[in-house]
């Protein structure tokens, strides 16, 4: 009761604002915050906007070429993250709460997991596709097929895991004589929900529980988290351990194989054997895909890495019986908000890595700046010619009306 009168006084707001922690209020972090994002977000809708023009330029060429059919779905899935994810971060930083309708809410969470789910699915598809090119060469014969494959796999894949509880199911309660209510929550849900004690305040906030009024939802926090770190990090680090260890053992066991046989017999045949296995085995090994696919695979573990140890440390600190910390790590608020910036960063760097790698940029530059230039001069030509063909269309009609005057 006292509370209420509080806030019917003149300075109730005052009062409000002490229910509202640091992270609830716009302050500096907030501004460095949105300078961050901001200059990610010019770095990466400039490379990946570019790059997306460059392969579509290309696409006819390149349609055949697995490898950059791969990069044009990166760079579409690596667009989301810039046009969508980026600018939501800045206005909700800048805003605090969230004050959008409740189905934006959903929507955009939706699509924040979903464009870095599609992006963490192409990279395993990019490791398999140099495995299955390195390791097993016969799958050649049908590389374009598996290719085609993986990339339906992995959009939907990533539409499903990142989907709210409307579009996958709910689970139903399961009464057992220790639990009320079991597996009925929210995987990767995001609702509208106001501050309990301040009604202006509302914010976007993942949703543990569905109908279910579970006591203590950090478990299933976890849970989500744990998915979360799974669809990002944990299976790509699978994927890129297993392939690139293949590929590794692969290159280092037909050099060693020629070698011996060139050791052994000393002819022209072993020489001959060891100019087929080994040495184009290892030119194929360093050629510009596998270098590009490995600087790409590099640069995910490098922004993403510190990232989920952040996470990791996090819940290592959590008590699970209250849903507190134990406060024996301490996690400055600031790091893990530039931690996570940098794990979207790689998103950024994509596009630069596979364009140095993987094209002349400056021909491809210059390529596309004549074409702007050739289309812009074609539309003013085509411009003044419709202006002509008015004037001359004007005076025609002009000199048909003198005529039939002075007729």
């Amino acid at each position: 009761m006292t509370n209420k009168t509080a806030f019917n006084t003149s300075d109730g707001y005052d009062v409000e604002m002490m229910y509202l922690t640091p992270d609830m209020v716009f302050g500096p972090r907030n501004i460095m915050v949105i300078c961050c994002y901001s200059v990610v977000l010019l770095l990466s809708a400039v490379g990946n906007v570019t790059m997306l023009l460059i392969l579509l330029k290309n696409f006819s060429r390149t349609r055949s070429n697995r490898v950059f059919t791969l990069l044009l779905h990166l760079n579409i899935a690596d667009l989301l993250v810039t046009f969508i994810h980026m600018p939501k971060e800045i206005g909700h930083t800048a805003t605090v709460q969230w004050l959008g309708p409740d189905w934006l809410c959903r929507s955009t969470k939706y699509m924040d997991v979903f464009g870095i789910y599609l992006s963490s699915n192409l990279l395993i598809c990019m490791c398999v596709d140099r495995f299955l090119a390195i390791v097993h060469p016969m799958f050649s014969f049908r590389a374009r097929q598996n290719v085609r494959n993986m990339l339906i796999a992995s959009w939907i894949i990533a539409a499903l895991t990142s989907s709210p509880q409307k579009v996958l199911s709910e689970f139903c309660c399961i009464s057992i004589s220790f639990s009320k209510c079991l597996l009925k929550f929210r995987i990767f849900t995001f609702c509208l929900a106001n501050h309990p004690l301040i009604d202006w305040y509302s914010q976007c906030i993942s949703a543990a529980t569905g109908s279910c009024n579970l006591e203590n939802s950090t478990q299933y926090v976890l849970f989500n988290t744990i998915l979360n770190a799974l669809e990002i990090y944990i299976l790509p680090f699978t994927a890129i351990v297993f392939c690139y260890g293949g590929i590794l053992w692969k290159i280092l066991h037909e050099a060693k194989a020629g070698k011996s046989a060139a050791s052994e017999k000393g002819n022209e045949a072993s020489s001959a054997f060891l100019r087929r296995s080994s040495y184009f085995l290892i030119r194929r090994a360093k050629n510009k895909t596998l270098r590009m696919t490995f600087l790409v695979v590099i640069t995910f573990l490098i922004c993403w890495t510190p990232y989920f140890i952040m996470v990791t440390l996090h819940f290592v600190d959590l008590d699970f019986s209250t849903g507190g910390r134990l406060g024996q790590i301490e996690l400055n608020p600031m790091v893990e908000n530039f931690l996570y910036i940098f794990a979207i960063f790689n998103s950024c760097v994509n596009p630069y890595l596979y364009g140095f790698c993987s094209f002349d940029l400056r021909k491809e530059l210059r390529e596309l700046c004549s074409r702007h230039c050739t289309i812009s001069k074609f539309k003013r030509v085509r411009n003044l010619h419709n202006q002509n063909r008015s004037t001359d269309n004007q005076c025609s009609s002009r000199s048909s009306i003198r005529y039939s005057i002075e007729s």
